[in-house]
């Protein structure tokens, strides 16, 4: 049960680079 919700904060962080990552990347496509 520990293990798990060390993996999952580590997929949300993941997560949220990935999303921030795209966005970037979007901003830069539209200009």
């Amino acid at each position: 049960m520990h293990g798990y919700g060390i993996g999952f904060l580590i997929l949300a962080k993941n997560r949220e680079r990935i999303l921030k990552e795209t966005k970037i990347k979007g901003l830069e496509n539209s200009n």
